[in-house]
């Protein structure tokens, strides 16, 4: 009798550590949204996560198809600590999202597809949970998403010019254009931009940081955007040609207009430069199909300026992010200067819409308003 209940004490100890314990997780389910932006969002809901007291997590989410994971699809958040044993995220844990072009890319899009979410251990990066869901893209939007019959990475050259095939998606359609850059302008915009200096004080980049005299970082930055807008200006015209045409084909307004080039520049792949001043020229994004932040914004910044739009540079030394400022009469996050509210709008990744802030850059107290100086 006594060797019965030594046994059910020592059953009922493991089974107690086992879930108080265990480092684990649980989510109560997963629900797929389609059709809003053009997207597909994954909400999860009420997750809990136990034994992980004063310890660190981060999730993720992918996407697969058939046995294949899309290793492009990984999306990852940043670390957190976790205060609780248990620990309950309640309602809407988290989302995620995807642009319906980027199905194209990601496999058949008239397929299913499975999501998968994550959650690790911080520190070794053992995994706590895995939840999957099945999905498939709805038929009104299946129509919308074809692959286009060019290659979207299709850059090359004649004798004169780099010729960059671009495929962007907007208003449910695809759209296809060249650009056109002449390969002098092409390396006079790097010279210029490798001699530039401001009109006050001196700045050195080693290749490792940049130093700067007499002149403080965003002074230096206003007059650099400034200056790489005036220079290229004229040597953009056949690109904003390009963008005038579809803009009179499609009777595209201010709105639509600016959304319109801004997704084609979103649709760019991102890239660090190892340039000098950590920036690539308007023309070298272009030919090169290619980017960080502040190179995309001075691009889209040029060219919109260039129809009219009243635009600005947003700058975070917090977040070392840049964004481009519109002037723009409707909803999101904003900077007001001089009475004029200028809309965030970031570059770097397709879906983002004028006014819309990213979660992980969303205080706007970290953010100032650059306006390239042009002489």
């Amino acid at each position: 009798m006594t060797r019965k209940i030594l046994f059910f004490l020592i059953f009922i100890i493991l089974f107690f550590h086992h879930f108080v314990f265990s480092e684990s997780a649980e989510v109560e389910y997963i629900e797929v949204e389609h059709n809003r932006e053009n997207r597909v969002y994954f909400h999860v809901y009420n997750l809990v996560v136990y034994g992980m007291k004063n310890k660190n997590i981060h999730v993720e989410f992918w996407l697969s198809q058939g046995s294949d994971w899309i290793y492009d699809s990984q999306i990852t958040l940043d670390s957190q600590e976790v205060l609780y044993d248990p620990s309950y995220w309640n309602d809407e844990a988290y989302w995620f999202y995807y642009g319906y072009e980027e199905f194209n890319t990601y496999g058949d899009p008239h397929q299913p597809f499975w999501g998968s979410f994550f959650v690790f251990d911080d520190q070794t990066n053992d995994q706590l949970l895995r939840k999957d869901i099945q999905f498939s893209l709805p038929d009104d939007v299946l129509g919308t998403v074809e692959t286009p019959s060019e290659d979207n990475s299709a850059v090359y050259e004649d004798d004169d010019y780099y010729v960059a095939s671009y495929s962007w998606y907007l208003f449910k359609q695809y759209y296809k254009a060249d650009f056109y850059v002449k390969k002098n302008d092409y390396q006079i915009s790097i010279q210029e931009r490798d001699s530039f200096q401001p009109r006050y004080g001196h700045a050195e980049d080693n290749g490792e940081y940049i130093t700067l005299w007499d002149v403080d970082f965003n002074e230096f930055y206003s007059e650099l955007y400034g200056y790489l807008y005036q220079q290229n200006s004229q040597r953009l015209k056949q690109v904003k040609e390009v963008l005038n045409s579809f803009k009179e084909k499609y009777s595209l307004g201010y709105a639509e207009f600016a959304k319109f080039v801004i997704a084609c520049i979103q649709h760019t792949t991102y890239k660090l430069p190892q340039e000098l001043w950590g920036i690539y020229t308007p023309l070298e994004v272009i030919a090169l199909k290619t980017g960080d932040c502040d190179s995309r914004s001075v691009l889209l910044y040029s060219i919109l300026k260039d129809f009219g739009y009243d635009t600005a540079i947003f700058y975070s030394d917090y977040y070392q992010h840049a964004m481009l400022g519109i002037a723009y009469v409707g909803s999101g996050d904003y900077l007001s200067y001089g009475g004029v509210k200028y809309y965030f709008v970031e570059t770097t990744a397709t879906g983002w819409e004028i006014g819309d802030l990213p979660p992980d850059w969303s205080n706007k107290d970290h953010w100032v308003i650059l306006f390239p100086v042009i002489q």
